[in-house]
Parts: C-alpha cells; sequence; structure tokens
C-alpha cells in the first residue's frame, strides 16, 4: 500500500458529473461540494468499519463502530475524476444517465480555494482485490490515526480503477448526516468561479424537446421540459455567460465528443443552442 499522494502526481484537471436535481443545482448556483461523511457511499466496501482491526479499540476500551462514529464525524470526502477518454462515457452513464452535466475544474485553482480550511488532503483513489484490502488500526497519536483515516478512505475495489477517482479529505467539517447534529454549512465545500474550466451537458440533456434547427444550432423548448431543475440549471447558465460550454453528441463514427456551443435565452420558453 502507498503513502501519501505526491504533489508531483496531482492532475491539471478534474471532472465531477451530475444528475439535474435539486442539490446538483444548488452545487453549481452556489459553487460548493458536498463532503460527505465516510459512511455515506453505496458501495460496500468504500470506507467500511469492517476494515478497521476491532481489537485495536478494544485494547484502549473502545467500542469500534460507536468510536468511528465520532471520531469521524469532522471527516468529509469530496469524489472527483479524471477518466480517460476512452472510459468517460461509462461516467456519463453511472452518475447522469446521459441526461445530466458535468464541470471541469481546473485542480490547482481547487486546491488553492480548500487550501483556506483546516487539515485539507488530496489523494487518488487506490483499487485492489477485496482479498488484498488492508486492514486500519486505531491510534491515540492524533497525526498517526489521521493518516490512518486518509489510507482508509483512498481504498476500493479493483472494478473502480477505469474512474480514476482522485478525494479531496477534509476534517473541518462539523455535522453528522442523519444524526442532525452540527452545522450543515461546514460540509459546503466553497470554490471560486476561476476554479471551473468548463460545464458540458449530456448527449441526452436535450432528449425530447428540441424545436426547430437552425442554420448553426437548435432550439429547446423550455415550457415542455418535465424536469424543472433543468430549466433551472439552462436559466442559470445563460444568465452567466463566462462559462465555456460544451454538448455532448455522438459523431458518425459511434463516438461521443464534446462540442463546444453557446446559449442564448432571448424568449423565456426557449434556448437557442448555438455549434461554435
Amino acid at each position: 500500500m502507498s503513502e501519501l499522494t505526491s504533489m508531483e502526481d496531482f492532475p491539471k484537471t478534474f471532472k465531477k458529473f451530475y444528475s439535474c436535481n435539486e442539490n446538483s443545482f444548488a452545487a453549481l448556483k452556489n459553487r460548493y461540494f458536498w463532503a460527505a461523511f465516510p459512511y455515506q457511499f453505496n458501495d460496500p466496501f468504500d470506507c467500511s468499519p469492517i476494515l478497521w482491526d476491532n481489537n485495536s479499540f478494544l485494547k484502549n476500551g473502545l467500542d469500534r463502530n460507536t468510536s468511528l462514529q465520532n471520531i469521524l464525524s469532522n471527516t468529509g470526502i469530496v469524489c472527483l475524476n479524471n477518466p480517460q477518454e476512452e472510459f468517460e462515457n461509462l461516467l456519463w452513464g453511472y452518475y447522469t444517465d446521459q441526461s445530466g452535466f458535468s464541470v471541469e475544474f481546473n485542480q490547482g485553482q481547487l486546491s488553492m480555494d480548500f487550501s483556506k480550511g483546516q487539515g485539507t488532503y488530496l489523494e487518488k483513489v487506490k483499487c485492489y482485490k477485496k482479498s488484498d484490502f488492508e486492514k486500519f488500526r486505531y491510534s491515540k497519536d492524533q497525526h498517526e490515526f489521521s493518516l490512518e483515516v486518509i489510507k482508509w478512505i483512498k481504498q476500493k475495489e479493483d472494478i473502480w480503477e477505469m474512474e480514476n477517482e482522485w478525494r479531496y479529505i477534509f476534517f473541518d467539517c462539523n455535522y453528522v448526516p442523519g444524526l442532525q447534529s452540527g452545522d450543515i454549512k461546514t460540509r459546503k465545500k466553497g470554490y471560486s468561479k476561476e476554479a471551473i474550466r468548463s460545464i458540458t451537458l449530456g448527449i441526452k440533456f436535450f432528449e425530447g424537446y428540441l424545436l426547430d434547427k437552425t442554420e448553426n444550432g437548435f432550439i429547446y423548448d423550455l415550457s415542455k421540459s418535465e424536469n424543472k431543475f433543468t430549466i433551472e440549471i439552462l436559466k442559470l447558465l445563460t444568465e452567466d455567460l463566462n462559462y465555456k460550454m460544451k454538448w455532448m453528441h455522438l459523431t458518425q463514427d459511434l463516438r461521443m465528443e464534446a462540442r463546444s456551443v453557446n446559449l442564448k435565452n432571448e424568449n423565456p420558453d426557449r434556448i437557442e443552442i448555438e455549434y461554435l
């Protein structure tokens, strides 16, 4: 198992994939990530408390599950990706059903924005066979225990390797989901507008409600959309034209390709998408 990731290995950019829902709209509008509590992940092998050596807690007179819940209450995780192009389609399917959007971030600016917090780490997720998973031990030494927590958080099963996942790990959160205790704002990790490099809309983002094609694009009918957050996201993006916009489309040789576009909202019920 490796130690902490070297800064020399940090990629220049990250991507975050979103579905069109209330949480995604709020995160984009207010420019923040939700720093998840370790037990919030859907993958049962991701941040599993079973990977902690129970005896190391018992020797210190502690119950493993209760102690971890209390100790990890200040821990938050933001998951981002730096996928190879050949695997990006899978992430669009997993996280957006091809109908959401992705945001590309400048890693340097993002890390600078997060450096204002206390105890923030950027780590590459390491993927292994379950049989090779490492066990972790409780330690009274705070620094040593923090390193164990970090290594635990960045360990996943090898079926996820193609995601090329990276995680920002925070130790300054003060809110436990489910218990509704503490300050929920401490799990909302804000970033600057300069951290966003581009925003890409999914290949099915406009599906079903296209109106007339224009000479250099097409028109989207907002009035017929069944997802109000698709509408809100589009209105937000047309209000702020400083973002570099793209739209995924399928080429004739069956490749998914991000095409640069411009969004115009001259009519309250219509969005004009112009190819660049």
